[in-house]
């Protein structure tokens, strides 16, 4: 067991790290639970929600899960933070226990070698199979090849990345545990109307059933489509002279759109808080009918398309969707999206096919007064099983300021 002063120099390690840089609210209920580890109390839910979230002496706990949720978040932090600092680093392991708030002080030495599951065994492939790629682009790219990738009429501020570095953010899909099933991986499910925490928190607080059946999943879900587009998205990467990150789009921070360049690749359902992102530029999206609104500039109306077939392994007709602009801090953003497989992976082919890249252009030219580089376009997009048949330009819109 660490002591007193060695807890606080591990807490003061933890909250001044990257990984809890943007993280205030979780930083205080660690804080406060190391001090009260220190005091040797055993904190308690209403002790929490009192002490540090600021809830009056009404808080009820079975109406109101938002400790739980916080907690269940902070567990998944600290998990994030001990896979990313170096293992020489750490002497003690902070964790949380299932259905305890008391803080348990793990030695490193102590803790027995994990069982690879075979989903590990799958990611870790995943990473090496990426990482593969990456080193041999990186190996074969020649010259003249290279000066082509890099003047890229619309991926050229993200490969050059003069002012910021570049953070490539792959879309994943938020889960829930079901509780009366049991925490494991394979009782995870998903609503497709709850696309991040902040939709969990609504249905949990008007839902007592499903607060108390349901709470968020450990892990999420990454679709072929992100990991392929990113793949197709390497070359230009490569060429850059500057280092280029890679997050998921639940991780992702406002301050990361203030500090990089981002590019998007996913589906609308795992945008995150790049949702509330798009529509400050007059881009909604309604996920029950699988549509997309664009205010136009010209007439100050919404233009809606709306995808006719979205089935997951079967035939798709979907809309793809190329976001590009620029924000008052000077960061730029791509945003390569669809409803479904199909119109991701439509949508990385479009950016990606100097045909595709000539009609776009030929269109912007015919747009008097709009900023060069902020524009939405819209591509109908038809295929199955990551394999496109047809692809068709059907309009390109300024981006309102």
């Amino acid at each position: 067991m660490p002591t007193e002063a060695e807890k606080l120099e591990l807490l003061k390690t933890i909250i001044e790290s990257p990984e809890f840089k943007d993280s205030n609210r979780l930083k205080e209920i660690l804080t406060y639970l190391v001090h009260e580890s220190i005091k040797g109390n055993k904190p308690k839910e209403i002790s929490i929600a009192l002490d540090v979230l600021g809830k009056g002496k009404d808080f009820d706990s079975k109406s109101d899960s938002i400790v739980r949720v916080y907690v269940n978040n902070l567990r998944n932090k600290l998990d994030t933070y001990y896979k990313t600092v170096p293992p020489q680093a750490v002497h003690y392991r902070i964790i949380i226990p299932k259905g305890s708030y008391e803080l348990d002080f793990i030695a490193i030495e102590e803790q027995k070698k994990a069982k690879v599951t075979v989903r590990e065994v799958a990611i870790t492939a995943v990473i090496v199979i990426l990482i593969s790629v990456i080193v041999f682009m990186k190996l074969v790219n020649t010259g003249n090849e290279s000066s082509a990738l890099v003047n890229h009429p619309l991926l050229k501020d993200f490969i050059t990345a003069k002012n910021k570095p570049t953070l490539v953010v792959l879309g994943d899909f938020f889960f829930m545990n079901d509780l009366e099933k049991g925490l494991t991986f394979h009782n995870n499910v998903r609503n497709f109307k709850i696309n991040n925490i902040d939709d969990f928190l609504k249905v949990a607080k008007s839902d007592d059933t499903f607060n108390k059946r349901f709470s968020p999943a450990r892990y999420t879900y990454l679709r072929p489509s992100a990991t392929l587009g990113l793949i197709k998205l390497l070359p230009y990467l490569n060429v850059s002279e500057k280092a280029y990150e890679i997050k998921l789009a639940s991780q992702l921070t406002a301050e990361d759109f203030k500090s990089f360049n981002v590019i998007f690749i996913g589906q609308a359902k795992s945008l995150f808080i790049i949702q509330l992102f798009i529509e400050n530029y007059g881009i909604k999206f309604d996920l029950n009918t699988s549509s997309i609104s664009l205010k136009t500039r010209e007439t100050d109306s919404m233009q809606t398309y709306t995808s006719s077939q979205i089935m997951g392994g079967k035939y798709e007709n979907d809309f793809s969707m190329i976001i590009r602009g620029t924000t008052s801090q000077g960061a730029d953003f791509l945003f390569l999206m669809g409803f479904s497989e199909i119109g991701v992976l439509g949508a990385v082919n479009a950016i990606t096919d100097p045909k595709t890249i000539g009609v776009m252009q030929i269109e912007l030219n015919r747009i008097h007064n709009h900023k060069k580089n902020n524009f939405s376009v819209i591509f109908e997009t038809e295929g199955m099983n990551q394999t496109i048949f047809k692809s068709s330009f059907k309009h390109l819109f300024p981006l309102l300021p």
